[in-house]
């Protein structure tokens, strides 16, 4: 029998603490810089992209994320940018994430808070509730762009006009699937690590295995594909269980439409633009300090991209 391969852990108990701690600080002082090199991470400001080794895709990618940095056009005007969490307790991680989401300009809600957990289904039962009520009652637009994350490992830090320019731009701008975030083991079935990426092909970059903790996308189509994963996998006759995997259906959605040829019912942000995955035995990234910017940012140092949404997974 195969044992789960070991994994290490950055020191990063909760980036959602480590979040709240620094938002509150001032732009560039020394006290955020000392507090990102306790975790290991070193403050750069000037640092370096390394791109060797990455595809010609994704080459493409890291030029962009470049280019982008210094100035980005403003997304659609009439965009709203929302985060729905799911959080069971109002637990501090919780506290924080909400606090952070707000002063970066994010319209904020819990997901079944103060209700029952029966299993990972219930993020995704949640999550149609709140999509649904918002879509009905007008408080959510089928086009704002939205952030399903988890509610206790997940740190904003990126300004929603940032995601909102993301949202409005190659490669998240060009079709109608959502996007979750990337991360380089294929769990809870590593056998299925073949398949996916036979589905998916190469993207360049390691992060290319979907996770179910963190989804981008415009508010319809979120809602639209948790119905699909909710219905079940083949006839749908079947619905998933609430104490079901949710990942689990997040990559048998995704082979069952793939590999009969279909559109593929999301994207997996490899190139960790909008989401960056911290289960790492070493940094992939660089700390910067960005002019006029409420927090320090990571710039993943393959790609160069800059992460709206860190998630400690």
């Amino acid at each position: 029998m195969l044992g789960r391969a070991r994994r290490r852990h950055l020191r990063l108990p909760c980036c959602a603490l480590i979040c709240g701690a620094l938002y509150r600080l001032e732009a560039g002082s020394l006290a955020a810089s000392r507090a990102m090199a306790s975790l290991g991470l070193s403050a750069r400001a000037d640092a370096s992209v390394q791109g060797q080794g990455l595809s010609a895709g994704s080459s493409k990618v890291a030029r962009r994320g470049l280019a982008m940095a210094p100035e980005r056009a403003a997304g659609r005007a009439q965009d709203t940018a929302h985060v729905l969490s799911i959080a069971t307790e109002y637990r501090q991680e919780a506290v924080i994430l909400q606090r952070s989401a707000k002063r970066l300009g994010y319209k904020f809600q819990f997901c079944g808070l103060r209700e029952k957990w029966i299993g990972w289904g219930t993020k995704l039962v949640q999550y149609r509730r709140a999509l649904k009520r918002g879509l009905t009652q007008g408080s959510i637009a089928p086009t704002d762009p939205v952030l399903l994350i988890d509610g206790w490992d997940c740190a904003i830090v990126g300004p929603a006009e940032e995601f909102i320019d993301k949202m409005a731009r190659p490669p998240y701008a060009g079709g109608h699937q959502p996007w979750f975030a990337g991360e380089r083991i294929c769990g809870p079935d590593f056998f299925k690590a073949e398949r996916i990426d036979a589905v998916n092909g190469d993207p360049g970059t390691p992060w290319k295995y979907p996770n179910a903790g963190c989804m981008a996308g415009r508010a319809e189509q979120a809602l639209g594909l948790i119905e699909d994963l909710l219905a079940g996998s083949g006839d749908g006759t079947q619905p998933f269980p609430e104490d079901g995997n949710d990942q689990g259906r997040l990559h048998e959605h995704l082979l069952e439409l793939g590999e009969r040829g279909d559109q593929l019912p999301y994207f997996v942000d490899s190139a960790c633009g909008i989401f960056q995955c911290l289960y790492e035995a070493e940094p992939q990234w660089q700390m910067e300090q960005p002019e006029g910017s409420l927090l320090p940012r990571l710039r993943n140092s393959l790609t160069a991209e800059t992460p709206v949404v860190l998630h400690g997974n």
